[in-house]
């Protein structure tokens, strides 16, 4: 609650809206401390967040390590004079203190998945399938990060599909160390900040995950208490996916570390395989001489299908 709340009366720990809203027009903004995004939605995808939400606890109760958006809060807000406005909370997937220096979103298809000459010109820029190829063509994990990441997506993806969900992502940011910025300002990480270590009680952690390149282990974490008293903490959940300071090591063929690390996370779960959709399918393919398998909107099991081909493919 702290984290998305402004609790100093020079507003330094305000919300930040992000400098471009998504295509949809939806808002969007960071809490302080990078921990938490919002973000307005429409009625219509407020209902079906309402409608999957059991589905969605089940699935994010039996996968803990899940890659989907970690919902915290869905919220409408409703002036006297006004229009209403719905907007959900979670997960950054990327709450690092460190610059990313690449960002991708990832659907698996090609028609339409290029960065424009005018998206070009802008910073931050998130380039899209076609761009990866281009530019990276790989995610170098290791075989021991890799078996794990491609089982977890395939769970997920299986999910979805079976929800009739489509058009989702993988949002992916890739840090080079190598590439440090002096000007960058981390969000606050010292003792009473939201991302500080702080636990209340005696905990025992047991993990077998490291940050070495060579011995790196994605294992479950198992949390004990040595107390009856309840365990209050605020440090964050991170899943295997996130031991490396909420990213992952980059691993190469050989074991040794590349240099980099990435951060991973599906996003934009909240679209059904509609009637709209099936005609913009249809529609796309017919207008471009498109090939049914390279048009974003197609059937969910498909879809998942060709995101997980993609996945298996990058991902080494």
């Amino acid at each position: 609650m702290v984290s998305v709340c402004n609790t100093q009366k020079d507003g330094s720990n305000a919300l930040r809206e992000m400098a471009t809203p998504g295509k949809s027009g939806s808002l969007s903004f960071y809490s302080h401390d990078m921990r938490f995004i919002l973000k307005t939605i429409p009625k219509r995808e407020a209902k079906l967040m309402r409608k999957l939400l059991p589905d969605y606890v089940e699935h994010i109760s039996k996968n803990e390590n899940t890659l989907l958006p970690r919902f915290f809060g869905l919220h409408r807000v409703k002036p006297l004079k006004g229009r209403q406005v719905r907007f959900v909370v979670m997960g950054n997937v990327f709450a690092t203190r460190r610059k990313l220096h690449e960002r991708y979103d990832l659907k698996g298809s090609t028609f339409g998945r290029r960065v424009s000459p005018a998206e070009l010109q802008k910073e931050n820029i998130t380039f899209k399938d076609l761009d990866f190829r281009e530019r990276r063509g790989h995610l170098f994990l290791g075989a021991a990060a890799r078996g794990p990441l491609i089982e977890q997506l395939r769970r997920d993806a299986t999910f979805l599909a079976k929800l009739g969900v489509m058009d989702y992502s993988l949002l992916v940011g890739v840090h080079h160390e190598n590439q440090e910025d002096e000007d960058f300002s981390p969000p606050p990480s010292g003792p009473g900040s939201p991302i500080a270590n702080i636990v209340t009680t005696t905990v025992t952690t047991t993990t077998t995950a490291t940050t070495t390149a060579s011995s790196t282990t994605y294992a479950t974490t198992q949390v004990e208490t040595t107390s009856s008293t309840p365990v209050t903490a605020t440090e964050p959940f991170h899943s295997i996916f996130q031991v490396s300071d909420g990213g992952m090591l980059g691993i190469d063929e050989a074991g040794n570390a590349t240099g980099e690390m990435y951060y991973l996370g599906v996003i934009d779960i909240l679209m059904l395989y509609t009637l709209r959709k099936r005609v913009e399918h249809t529609y796309k393919v017919v207008r471009y001489n498109s090939k049914p398998e390279e048009v974003s909107s197609i059937a969910p099991v498909d879809y998942a299908a060709r995101f997980m081909n993609f996945m298996t493919d990058i991902i080494v």
